[in-house]
């Protein structure tokens, strides 16, 4: 899959409502085509009272976090949200678009997910700068074209909108604007168990694949689940405990090496239960 890139928003902060209204047209072409019909800007701008840049921002959004695919056809996760939560309003919901845009094997811009593992630690206070400076950064390590000082500049405002617009993530309660112009990272909302074990049973399969059984360690590597959901270790550990009571994992911390096996056949097993 393609990764978008550094400029993929067109300076504008992910949108919920936006994304909502083209998610819902989506949804309905696909049902009246078996094919699947595939979105256009016409269809779009006609349908919805979005304006043309905003469109082709929205459209990378809705890919980015995982409800339609490269060819714009509605995924199994975006048909599920779909139907059960068509305006996007749900905290699950917006857990999953960050894990999507955030995660090292989804197809959001390489800075997104460096950015929320490496400066969203609660506590800590963000200047815009020091974000721009992350994004230049996290596109020169992925290898590519480096960004210039506007391009860094809109992607952090972007990212940084993204996490204190209450239309866009901010429900989830990462991030809050200081009278100064500086950000506060906070302690975020704490996602469901079932979103829990759908991020990490989806993880699981898209880098650890068919093993049955992994390190503990691993849930909370850099870059992995809890940390893209900004969780520490006793609360992993408490989830991992409640997976266990209901049969969908084995936790065995009585000797060296600690492991977590995985019990659920596959990430459909819990989406079904949060969409159903």
């Amino acid at each position: 899959m393609s990764r978008l890139g550094p400029s993929f928003h067109r300076t504008f902060a992910l949108n919920r409502p936006a994304i909502a209204d083209i998610l819902r047209l989506a949804s309905h072409l696909q049902k009246a085509s078996e094919k699947g019909r595939v979105l256009d800007f016409g269809l779009i701008e006609k349908n919805t009272t979005l304006g043309p840049v905003y469109i082709s921002s929205m459209r990378r959004y809705l890919y980015g976090v995982g409800l339609v695919d490269k060819q714009e056809r509605v995924t199994e996760m975006g048909a599920r949200i779909a139907a059960v939560d068509p305006s996007l309003q749900s905290l699950t919901t917006c857990w999953l678009m960050h894990y999507r845009l955030s995660c090292k094997h989804g197809v959001g811009p390489s800075f997104w997910g460096k950015l929320a593992c490496d400066l969203l630690r609660p506590g800590d206070i963000l200047q815009r700068c020091q974000v721009a400076a992350a994004v230049r950064q996290a596109v020169s390590d992925a290898g590519e074209r480096d960004v210039n000082d506007r391009t860094a500049n809109q992607a952090a405002t972007v990212f940084l909108g993204t996490y204190t617009k209450s239309d866009a993530l901010g429900p989830l309660g990462m991030l809050e604007q200081q009278a100064d112009g500086s950000f506060i990272v906070n302690e975020p909302s704490l996602p469901s168990l079932l979103t829990f074990a759908y991020i990490l049973s989806d993880y699981w399969q898209a880098n650890w694949g068919e093993v049955p059984g992994v390190h503990v360690s691993r849930v909370t590597e850099p870059g992995g689940p809890a940390s893209l959901l900004m969780m520490g270790s006793g609360t992993v550990n408490r989830y991992l405990r409640d997976l266990q009571a209901a049969g969908f994992a084995t936790v065995q911390r009585h000797m060296p090496p600690f492991q977590l096996n995985r019990n659920w056949p596959g990430p459909e097993v819990f989406l079904e239960r949060l969409y159903g």
